[in-house]
């Protein structure tokens, strides 16, 4: 070792020697190097030990140290001294070392007695107390790794000689080859290593062949995907997994791209794609994958093995399907199909019936945004009205408008829209559209057929019954039982024909926006007492009774009275209908935020399921038997609903089996009136 604060003392070498004087002719301790490198069965650290155990004996020092020094910091890598010397792994600055002036000198450097030297106030010499050192640089794979150095507390008798110089060069050479074997030893595990904690760790599918295909190794996902273990298969062709034995075959044959186990790379351009290959599981089940071939070259770009990385895209192949089969499905629909994204409100898909309905190309339509085809409804208006949609307010949405195709015709369509999120949080508007100009032509030829029929019908009908009744009262004589019976029948069929033309007459007002309406605030409270008892009678006849709850007394609303009324008898007639001799129907209201609830609650069966979906369509009648006869024509709720929400409310139901059924309004309530 020497120090910083002095010259490197570099003592003349003796040329008689010392307690092995002529040591370059010593074969001895040639041999016994020899013999201790030769060993194979010591592992690298007791090999490195008896090394420099051999030195302390060689240079009757009896400390010696290997180092590894980095930058100032100087690491004891292996030591062998009596038992107050340092650890292994302890580290000191490189300045309080001897060995500072051993890289200095980049060569061999000893001196025998430090205290007659000029290096005496060296930090090692006060710190350690070392009179003799003999030390050099190992270099390791042409890089300098450290020192090894002996030394001893106590001077040696005589200075160092060439021949200590020249064996310790030797010597420090043979460490070094050790230290740069271990090393690439280390590497060689660890490249082992790695590469096994990849191969097996792979999602996919991997064998390991040698040059001749025959399997030396495959991966758990392997096992697992085609159901044989490593004793199945070790040293059985590879071949025999493939659906096509020649696809493995010609495959390993043709150049291919190859992973070295040098350090050497394989060329950019060299590419790697996977191939579509069948595979036989062990149960004979045959499957799809993508498969890579990688060709394992060794130090002289001899072939050493093969790797195939084998991943199944049965799922995927099936997906594939299912998505081609659904998109041919969607792009062949009749209807009218546009996805468009919720941001931009671009259209990102069209299918066939989209593109050929409104005349514009495929591409033309892609540039286009549903507010582009839709009169009626300014960005700002659809963006307001699909919010819901977007903050999960509503799962859907019904509702007709207008298109207009390229050269500016409109035409009517319903339209049934939904957004659909994806897994990443972005989602999809989903339309279908159905062009309705048919069925609107049919309603306006319905609706002009019913207004007609209806206005001929209504004028003589209403003579008919008025006669009839006069009849029944006795005006033309008094009547036989039978001929009273048969009057009685005739009244009340008169009565349900007059009925259900008011009823058709009013649908077709209300549909065609003829029906008027005189709206004006006032309070809610007076209308329902109206209505209730305005069916005292129908409830009395049915056995049922009527009671109010009125939880918003001071409520006002903005209708027309009569209409509402025409509402509130409609759900009451129904209510009264649909309960048990001995029930009760409830009126209810209450308020709710800015809007009053008026609630109609029987006491009755409950609506069926299979009814339900339709419960405000025209002429629909859950119990045919029963409105039957009790003279409903089954336009009465879907009259309702189209009176309350042309008074700006809307209308709906809850219901359960064997308990009973709600109808309730909302209408917003006019707190200023």
């Amino acid at each position: 070792m020497s120090g910083k604060n002095a010259h490197p003392i570099h003592q003349q070498p003796s040329g008689t020697g010392g307690r092995f004087a002529g040591v370059a002719g010593n074969t001895q301790s040639l041999a016994q190097l020899h013999n201790i490198i030769s060993q194979q069965g010591l592992s690298f650290n007791e090999k490195i030990t008896q090394i420099i155990k051999l030195g302390t004996d060689v240079f009757d020092l009896p400390v010696a140290i290997i180092s590894q020094i980095s930058g100032d910091q100087y690491t004891v890598r292996h030591i062998v001294g009596p038992p107050d010397s340092p650890a292994p792994d302890s580290v000191f600055n490189l300045s309080e070392t001897y060995c500072i002036h051993t890289l200095n000198a980049n060569g061999p450097i000893g001196f025998h007695f430090t205290k007659e030297s000029n290096i005496k106030e060296h930090p090692c010499y006060r710190k350690f107390g070392l009179e003799a050192y003999l030390g050099t640089p190992i270099i390791v794979d042409g890089e300098r790794y450290g020192t090894v150095n002996f030394s001893s507390p106590t001077p040696r008798q005589q200075p160092f000689t060439l021949e200590d110089y020249w064996f310790i060069n030797l010597y420090t050479q043979w460490v070094g080859a050790e230290i740069s074997r271990n090393n690439a030893e280390i590497e060689i595990k660890h490249q082992k290593n790695l590469f096994e904690a990849l191969f097996n760790n792979m999602p996919d599918a991997m064998i390991l062949t040698n040059p001749s295909n025959e399997i030396l190794h495959i991966n758990p996902a392997f096992s697992k995907t085609f159901g044989y273990s490593i004793q199945e298969l070790l040293h059985k062709p590879a071949s025999l997994l493939f659906d096509k034995a020649d696809d493995f075959e010609n495959r390993s044959q043709q150049p291919l791209p190859s992973s070295q186990t040098t350090a050497e790379t394989t060329s950019e351009n060299e590419k790697n794609a996977p191939l579509t290959i069948s595979f036989r599981r062990q149960n004979e089940e045959l499957f799809s994958a993508e498969t890579v071939f990688t060709q394992l070259l060794g130090g002289k770009d001899e072939t050493i093995g093969f790797v195939l990385h084998i991943r199944e895209i049965t799922a995927r192949i099936q997906a594939e399907n299912n998505f081609n089969r659904l998109k041919n499905t969607l792009d062949n629909t009749l209807d009218m199909i546009f996805m468009f994204d919720p941001m931009s409100l671009k259209f990102v898909y069209l299918n066939k019936g989209a593109v050929e309905s409104m005349g514009y190309s495929k591409k033309e339509l892609l540039d286009l945004s549903p507010c582009d085809i839709k009169p009626l409804m300014p960005e700002s208006e659809f963006r307001e009205f699909v919010a819901p949609l977007l903050n999960g307010e509503a799962h859907s949405l019904s509702f007709e408008t207008l298109h207009q195709r390229k050269d500016g015709f409109q035409f009517p369509v319903e339209i049934f829209l939904q957004f659909v999120t994806e897994t990443n949080d972005t989602g999809l508007f989903i339309a279908i559209v159905h062009d309705i100009t048919k069925r609107k032509k049919i309603d306006a030829l319905k609706n002009e057929f019913v207004s007609t029929v209806s206005h001929e019908l209504r004028t003589p009908l209403t003579s008919i019954h008025g006669s009839i009744k006069l009849l029944a009262s006795g005006a033309a004589g008094e009547l036989s039982p039978k001929a009273q019976e048969l009057l009685d029948i005739s009244d009340k069929n008169s009565e349900r024909l007059i009925r259900l033309i008011n009823d058709l007459l009013d649908m077709e007002k209300t549909a065609s926006g003829k029906l008027d309406f005189e709206l004006c605030t006032q309070p809610l409270h007076p209308i329902i007492e109206q209505a209730i008892n305005a069916n005292k009678v129908y409830a009395e006849t049915h056995k049922v009774r009527l009671e109010i709850i009125d939880n918003a007394p001071d409520c006002n609303v903005n209708v027309d009275a009569h209409r509402l009324i025409q509402v509130m008898s409609n759900l009451l007639s129904n209510a009264i209908k649909f309960s048990p001799a001995g029930g009760c129907v409830t009126v209810r209201s209450k308020l709710l935020n800015d809007q009053v609830r008026v609630e109609v609650i029987d006491t009755g069966s409950g609506i069926p399921k299979e009814f339900q979906h339709r419960i405000f369509e025209k002429f629909s009648q859950a119990d045919a038997s029963n409105t039957r006869s009790s003279g409903g024509t089954g336009l009465g709720l879907s009259i309702s609903k189209n009176l309350i929400e042309n008074m700006g409310g809307n209308i709906n139901y809850y219901t359960q089996q064997s308990i009973g059924t709600t109808f309730y309004f909302d209408l917003l309530n006019k707190r200023d009136a």
